[in-house]
C-alpha cells in the first residue's frame, strides 16, 4: 500500500476506530514530533506519551508496516496511527505548498529567467558559495560525510571523522522490543548510509570503518541473541566488502586480525550470523598457511560434525592433498550426504565401483537424506535395466520422505504435509519409473506388489489411491482399496474427535467416492474438516452445519480478542448463507443476529468487526 495514497478511512480501517479516535487525539494534542521522511520513504516520529515512543512506518505490497517502541500488546497503536495521521497532515500541507508556488518567469526570448537556480549561482561569490555548501551540510550527514572525502586531503582527520559517527550510532533494546525495533532499523539505516560513501575513500579509510561498523553491529546482536534483519543486512554489506579489502598483502595484519575477530565470534554464536562469519573465513584463507590453519581451528571445533568435515575436506581439496581429502570424508560415516560427498570423490578419482557401492551403503545405512545418492542409484538401475534394483531404491525411499525423515518420525502434520506433497501426482520417481514399466508389460502382480509397499506402514496420498483404482483390475484393485480404507479406519480407531492425516485422507477418498453420509459421519466432529468439506455438504445437511458454526462463534466471542472477533464474523457470513439459502428462513436469521448482539453488547471491538463485514 502506497503512503502517499493513503486515506483516513484506510488508517481508520488498519487501527480501528478506537485506536484512530486515540491517535487523532495525540495529533490535535501536538504530541507527535520530528516527523520524518528518509529516502526510502520510511516515516519516523517521536510521540509523548507516558513516555517517549519512537515509531517507524513504511510501505507494505497490501499494507503498512509499522512498528513502536511501546508496551503496547496489540497492533498497531495509538502512536502508530498518530503518526499515520501526523504523516497524512504534512502530505496535505506539502501538496497545497507546491500548488501555490509560481511559475517562473520566463524572458522576452522564451527562455528561463535570469533567476534561475544556475545562473544565481554563477553570480555567488566564493565566500556565498561556502556558506551554501556549509548551511547544506547541517541536518545532512551523508552530504557532509560525501564533501569530506572529497576535498578533506587528511585521510587521518576523515577517518576519526568517520569512526566517531560509527560510534555514535545508537544502539539499544529495551524490554519491549524485539526483531521490529524501530531503533534497530534507524540503526541500521546509519549504519548502511556510512558504508554507502565508503566507495571513493581510500583503501586505508574503508577498511577500519567496515570493520568499525561491524564490530559495532556484532556484539550487540551478539550480546542480546537475537535476530534482527536491517542489522544483519548491514553487517553482511560491511563483512563482504571487508573481506575483498583486505586481500592484498599489504593488508596481512588487518587480514590477521579480523579472521582472529570472526572465529571469536563464531565461537561465542549467540546471534544469527555463524554461517555468515563462516563463509568469510573460507574466503579469507588464501594462503597454504591460512588454510592449515582454518582446517585446524575446524578439527577442534569438531570434526565428527558433517558439516565440519565438508569444509576440512574442501580445504585440503585446496592445498591438493588428496590423502587427507579422503580421511577427511571417510571419518564417521554416519549420514547420507557423508556418503554421497565420498561418493563424488570416488567419481572424480574414476573408481566407479567404490562410488556406487558407497551410494548403495548410504541409502542403505546413512541417517538423513540425499537426494543425489538416490538419482546416481536410479541412473545406474536404468542403465542397467534392473527392475529389482528399482524396487530395492523405492523402499529403501519409501523410509526417507521428502525432508530426510523417517516416517515414524514424523509428527502428524509433517506426515500429513508429505502426503499433499503427493496428491498433486508427485510420486517417486522410482515408483513413476516400475509403474509405467510394470503396466507396459501387464503385470498385475508386479503393480501389486509395488502398491502393496505402501500399506505398511501406511504412505497413502488420495492420488496413489485413484492411480490403483485405475490401473489394477479387479479382483486386486477391490482387495488393496479394501485394505487400504482398513489401515486407514484402524489408524482413527474409535475416537471420533480431532484431526489426523489419516481423517484428512479418508475424507478426501469418501469425498473423492461421492459417499457424502460417511464423509459428515466423519467429520462433523471437526471443524476445520467440516468447514473444508461446506461446499459439498451444507446443501445437503444444512441444520448440521447451522449447529457447529453456532457453536464456533460462541467459543470464539468467548475468547475474546480481535482476530477471535474478525474470524467469528467471517462465520457469520456462512450462518447467514445456511439460513438464506439452504434453510430459506431468512428472518430467523434476523432475529439469531440481533440476540448475539445484544446479548455482547459491551463489546465494541466485536461490534466494529460485524461492521467491516456488514453485519
Amino acid at each position: 500500500m502506497r503512503l502517499d495514497s493513503l486515506t483516513r478511512d484506510q488508517i481508520r480501517a488498519f487501527a480501528g476506530a478506537k485506536i484512530f479516535e486515540r491517535g487523532e487525539e495525540y495529533l490535535t494534542s501536538e504530541l507527535v514530533n520530528e516527523l520524518d521522511i528518509d529516502s526510502e520513504g520510511i516515516v519516523t516520529a517521536k510521540v509523548e506519551g507516558t513516555d517517549t515512543y519512537e515509531v517507524e512506518v513504511w510501505e507494505e505490497e497490501d499494507d503498512v508496516g509499522a512498528v513502536c517502541d511501546c508496551p503496547y500488546d496489540g497492533h498497531p497503536c495509538k502512536h502508530v496511527a498518530a503518526v499515520l495521521l501526523a504523516y497524512l497532515e504534512h502530505s496535505a500541507k506539502q501538496r497545497k505548498a507546491k500548488t501555490k508556488q509560481p511559475k517562473a518567469k520566463e524572458s522576452a526570448s522564451g527562455g528561463k529567467s535570469a533567476g534561475s537556480l544556475k545562473a544565481n549561482l554563477k553570480r555567488c561569490t566564493h565566500t556565498e558559495l561556502v556558506e551554501l555548501v556549509l548551511e547544506g551540510t547541517k541536518g545532512n550527514k551523508d552530504f557532509e560525510r560525501k564533501l569530506m572525502l572529497r576535498f578533506v586531503p587528511d585521510s587521518k582527520k576523515t577517518l576519526t571523522t568517520l569512526l566517531q559517527q560509527v560510534k555514535t550510532v545508537r544502539l539499544k533494546v529495551s524490554e519491549y522490543e524485539n526483531y521490529y525495533s524501530s531503533s534497530c532499523r534507524k540503526a541500521a539505516r546509519e549504519f548502511k548510509a556510512i558504508l554507502k560513501v565508503l566507495t571513493d575513500a581510500p583503501p586505508e579509510v574503508r577498511v577500519e570503518v567496515r570493520f568499525a561498523v561491524a564490530d559495532r553491529i556484532l556484539p550487540f546482536l551478539n550480546e542480546y541473541g537475537f535476530s534482527n534483519e536491517p542489522l544483519e543486512t548491514a553487517l553482511e554489506l560491511a563483512l563482504a566488502e571487508l573481506v575483498k579489502d583486505v586481500a592484498t598483502p599489504e593488508f596481512q595484519p588487518q587480514r590477521d586480525q579480523i579472521i582472529q575477530w570472526m572465529r571469536r565470534y563464531h565461537d561465542k554464536g549467540n546471534h544469527g550470523m555463524t554461517d555468515e562469519l563462516l563463509a568469510c573465513l573460507l574466503k579469507l584463507s588464501a594462503t597454504e598457511e591460512e588454510l592449515r590453519d582454518t582446517i585446524h581451528w575446524l578439527e577442534k571445533k569438531g570434526s565428527w560434525s558433517s558439516y565440519y568435515r565438508k569444509l576440512i575436506a574442501e580445504l585440503y581439496a585446496k592445498l591438493g592433498d588428496e590423502e587427507a581429502e579422503l580421511a577427511a570424508l571417510s571419518k564417521n560415516l554416519e549420514g547420507m550426504p557423508d556418503h554421497w560427498r565420498l561418493a563424488e570423490f570416488w567419481t572424480k578419482q574414476g573408481a566407479a565401483d567404490k562410488a556406487l557401492k558407497t551410494c548403495w551403503d548410504g541409502v542403505q545405512r546413512g541417517k538423513g537424506y540425499s537426494e543425489e545418492l538416490f538419482a546416481f542409484l536410479r541412473e545406474d538401475c536404468l542403465r542397467r535395466d534392473d527392475a529389482e534394483g528399482l524396487f530395492t531404491l523405492l523402499v529403501e525411499h519409501l523410509k526417507r520422505p521428502y525432508g530426510g525423515w523417517h516416517m515414524e518420525q514424523l509428527s502428524a502434520s509433517r506426515r500429513m504435509l508429505y502426503r499433499e506433497s503427493s496428491s498433486s501426482g508427485d510420486f517417486l520417481q522410482e515408483h513413476e519409473l516400475l509403474r509405467d514399466r510394470l503396466h507396459k508389460q501387464g503385470d498385475t502382480a508386479g503393480l501389486v506388489r509395488l502398491y502393496t509397499l505402501y500399506l505398511n506402514p501406511l504412505k497413502v496420498s488420495l492420488s496413489l489411491y485413484q492411480e490403483m483404482e485405475h490401473l489394477l483390475p479387479e479382483p486386486e484393485r477391490g482387495a488393496i482399496t479394501e485394505k487400504v480404507l482398513g489401515h486407514l479406519k484402524q489408524k482413527i480407531g474409535k475416537d471420533t474427535w480431532g484431526s489426523s492425516p489419516e481423517r484428512r485422507l479418508l475424507a478426501e477418498i469418501y469425498a473423492h467416492g461421492k459417499h457424502w453420509d460417511a464423509l459428515l459421519d466423519l467429520v462433523k466432529n471437526d471443524f476445520d474438516l467440516l468447514a473444508h468439506y461446506k461446499d459439498r455438504l451444507a446443501p445437503l445437511h444444512p441444520h448440521v452445519y447451522l449447529e457447529a458454526y453456532t457453536k464456533e462463534v460462541e467459543k470464539l466471542i468467548n475468547g475474546r480478542g480481535r482476530s477471535n472477533y474478525r474470524a467469528a464474523a467471517e462465520h457469520l457470513l456462512e450462518i447467514r448463507e445456511f439460513y438464506e439459502r439452504h434453510l430459506n428462513q431468512s428472518r430467523k436469521w434476523l432475529v439469531y443476529l440481533e440476540e448475539l448482539k445484544r446479548a455482547n453488547l459491551k463489546l465494541r471491538a466485536l461490534h466494529e468487526e460485524l461492521g467491516k463485514v456488514r453485519l
